[in-house]
């Protein structure tokens, strides 16, 4: 130590020490407190406890006022909620959105905390009950107080908004407080509540002048309380919410509305052009000040009709299905913040699992596929689109024919719109169902769509995952598409495979798919005791806890099962599903596929708020465990070379032909060109080998593919899926560069329309920077 007062108590601060306080009243008190912040209700439910135990009157007419706050703050927070699961509605509301735009995760982050407000003005009105007794023992309902209260608001709160709102669109006003709310690129309910501690307390006095007034003259009820709050919220998300709902006709017949009540149109102009239409809820006032948009009555009209969203025609389109109950909650139009973060099991989600079940049967009877969400890569619009089954339903033999319908219809309504290509997710490309999508493109010939899917790089990921000294594995799953490339790739590196599969038919199908001198290590096995002894285990089928057991300590279990299997022996270690990272200029991405909601091979998943303190000064996102799938464990030159190799094998003809066969297991082996190709007839390979034909394990009738002008079939598309980075750590843009390799190719070879090798094929317009 040195001596007393040797040193600088700030020494340690670096630069933060000649930080600059924000300005007076501009951030909330609570602000690092976080869901803590919550605790602040206490004190309101333990005197409304202490009342209910000890207070001798209970009546439903004699409730505690610090319950009517706290009921009111849940109904008011309610309100915002359910505007915000309505405005994200696509499948309702796509036609009459204001702002194409979709809500990206920046956007989400800078609203987490919308219900400051909501704290602020219970933490105010708690007061005023204080200050004025009388508060507390309002009467239930006075009709008067109604129409005082109304006056009051037109009268006083109107033009007190109104200029308040114009002084804050003045330089310092605007710059220090007012541009925070302005700052979200799509207004949405909660925008409404997304602003600096000033402006609300300002809005808290606008709020309570008709209500006090009311009161203070005798008027005041408990019903009003509740009337004018909740409209004043619902007004306010209204024109906050991005979706016009007011019908222009009602305008039109009576023209005086106009001026009584403002729409999403109108207020979302204010948001556009900031000098014009300040008003609260009157037009009116705009009209009197001079600062009414001309353009209001006109936009309001085209937004209404439907007119004016330019319904574009989405480029790609991911065609999903429901996993389960639990995880169809995880979607912006029942929580946006929720389906923000990476899925995991919440407690609210008990309570909506009744509502869940009920919708899921009834749109299991009536619902169609609809759109859940979209956003834009580089011009390029990227569409979800849902077929209304879950994942236990493609297992029930008489929901088969009804489940191919609705594949079908999705894909023939894409081919009509003008789509380029549609990927089949998960179950829905189930070899069982339709052959991998092939049913589809053989009934209609004619498709001008790509029917897609991507099983092959979720497979280069899986074999690279495999250490390079293992002699041995265990996979389940064994005879699907993907377990057959891996099982026939391993064994020509003499890996032992045991293939776990009851159907000795197709195990043979595959093994004499293999060179002669390699079919000794394919090897069948009926039980999971068989691999008491092997501890690499590739789990492409989901195996129970139960099953689990039989794998020694010490075993990692590889994956490429939707849902992933429970990490359920802590001797053990599990490998997450494969993901890839978008580019950073992907716009309007703000849901967040996680593992059990994940409808693809190739699924993309990064955290956010459970690593806050890590991007609270970069406001990078970090990238959670389940990005370690494409960590490689080799020198970073290795990875580059590994990368390249597998790039090139996407953009050579044996990406669409050879099952893996010839990439290579090691980095330091070249990738060459494969001259063997799969087969359908097992009986022919020597004749097919040299047609060039790939084989398919589905119980749809085979056809002999060399026939190929007359049988077009699925190929494999693997860039696509969720990401949620817009500003990536540099150390971890090791996961885009498959994204790269994808784009650099400047010559790549042209199939037939159907067939889409690569992402430049889909969209030749693409740059070559990998990110």
């Amino acid at each position: 130590m040195g001596a007393p007062l040797s040193t600088w108590p700030w020494e340690n601060l670096g630069i933060y020490k000649c930080t600059e306080m924000g300005a007076p009243l501009s951030t909330w008190p609570w602000e690092n407190l976080g869901i803590y912040k919550y605790v602040l209700y206490g004190p309101f439910v333990a005197k409304v406890v202490y009342e209910w135990f000890y207070n001798e009157e209970h009546s439903y007419y004699n409730l505690s006022w610090c319950l009517h706050l706290l009921i009111l703050s849940g109904l008011r927070s309610l309100i915002h909620v359910l505007w915000g699961s309505y405005s994200h509605m696509l499948f309702l509301t796509r036609n009459r959105r204001i702002l194409q735009q979709g809500v990206d995760f920046k956007q989400i982050d800078k609203e987490w905390d919308w219900d400051n407000f909501l704290i602020l003005q219970t933490l105010v009105a708690s007061m005023a009950c204080y200050m004025f007794p009388f508060l507390q023992h309002l009467p239930i309902w006075n009709i008067k107080g109604l129409f005082v209260t109304l006056i009051l608001h037109v009268g006083v709160s109107e033009p007190l908004f109104y200029w308040v709102h114009k002084k804050f669109h003045g330089d310092y006003l605007f710059t220090h407080y007012h541009s925070l709310h302005h700052s979200s690129p799509v207004p949405e309910s909660f925008t409404a509540g997304h602003a600096t501690l000033l402006e609300h307390l300002v809005l808290t006095v606008v709020i309570g002048i008709p209500i006090l007034g009311a009161s203070v003259m005798g008027y005041g009820s408990a019903s009003l309380l509740y009337v004018y709050v909740l409209i004043f919220d619902f007004l306010r998300c209204l024109g906050h919410g991005n979706v016009e709902i007011v019908p222009h006709q009602l305008f039109e017949k009576f023209q005086f509305l106009r001026y009584v009540i403002y729409t999403p149109t109108y207020h979302s102009l204010h948001h556009s052009d900031k000098d014009t239409n300040f008003c609260l809820f009157m037009p009116l006032f705009d009209a009197l000040g001079g600062t009414l948009n001309k353009n209001s009555w006109q936009a309001h009209k085209i937004f209404s009709s439907g007119s004016g969203n330019g319904d574009r025609v989405p480029h790609f389109v991911f065609l999903a299905h429901i996993v389960d109950v639990s995880s169809c909650m995880h979607v912006q139009f029942v929580l946006r913040s929720f389906a923000s973060l990476p899925y995991t099991t919440r407690l609210f989600l008990v309570f909506g699992w009744p509502v869940a079940f009920l919708v899921l049967l009834a749109m299991w009877v009536w619902s169609k596929t609809f759109l859940v969400s979209f956003y834009n890569l580089r011009g390029r619009l990227h569409q979800t689109w849902v077929v209304p089954r879950c994942g236990f339903q493609y297992f029930l033999p008489f929901a088969t024919d009804g489940i191919n319908k609705q594949i079908e219809l999705a894909i023939l309504r894409a081919d009509k719109i003008g789509v380029k290509v549609i990927s089949l997710a998960a179950l829905n490309k189930n070899e069982s169902l339709n052959g991998g999508g092939k049913l589809f493109v053989d009934k209609h010939p004619n498709l001008r769509v790509r029917v897609v899917h991507g099983n092959t790089l979720t497979a280069a990921v899986i074999l690279n995952e495999i250490p390079q000294d293992v002699k041995e594995v265990f996979l389940t799953g064994a005879t699907s598409k993907l377990g057959r490339a891996i099982a026939l790739y391993l064994c020509q590196k003499k890996v032992k495979v045991l293939m776990l599969t009851l159907s000795t038919d197709r195990f043979q199908r595959i093994q004499k798919e293999a060179p002669l001198e390699y079919q000794s290590y394919l090897v069948q096995v009926t039980k999971y005791q068989a691999a008491q002894n092997c501890k690499t285990w590739i789990v492409g089928k989901w195996i129970t806890p139960r099953e689990q057991y039989w794998a020694p300590r010490g075993t990692h279990f590889h994956q490429f099962v939707v849902p992933p299997i429970l990490s359920f022996r802590r001797d053990c270690t599990y490998g997450d599903l494969a993901a890839m990272r978008l580019p950073e200029d992907v716009e309007g991405l703000g849901c967040c596929e996680a593992q059990r909601e994940a409808v693809g091979p190739i699924i993309s998943e990064v955290g956010r708020h459970g690593q806050k303190q890590l991007t609270n000064m970069t406001r990078d996102i970090a990238v959670p465990r389940n990005w370690t799938q494409l960590e490689f464990p080799k020198a970073e030159k290795e990875k580059r070379c590994f990368g390249k190799q597998v790039g090139e094998y996407l953009k050579s003809d044996d990406y669409m032909y050879d099952l893996l066969l010839h990439l290579p297991h090691s980095s330091k082996e070249p990738l060459h060109d494969s001259t063997r190709r799969l087969t359908t007839k097992v009986n022919q390979l020597t004749d097919h080998i040299r047609n060039g034909n790939q084989s398919s394990e589905s119980p749809v009738p085979q056809t002999d593919i060399s026939d190929q002008h007359k049988h077009t079939e699925t190929m494999k598309h693997t860039v696509y899926q969720f990401c949620r980075s817009t500003a990536a750590p540099r150390h971890y843009r090791t996961y885009s560069k498959f994204i790269g390799l994808l784009m650099e190719d400047e010559e790549i070879s042209r199939f037939d329309h159907h067939y889409c090798p690569t992402l430049r094929d889909c969209y030749p317009q693409l740059p070559a920077e990998s990110s």
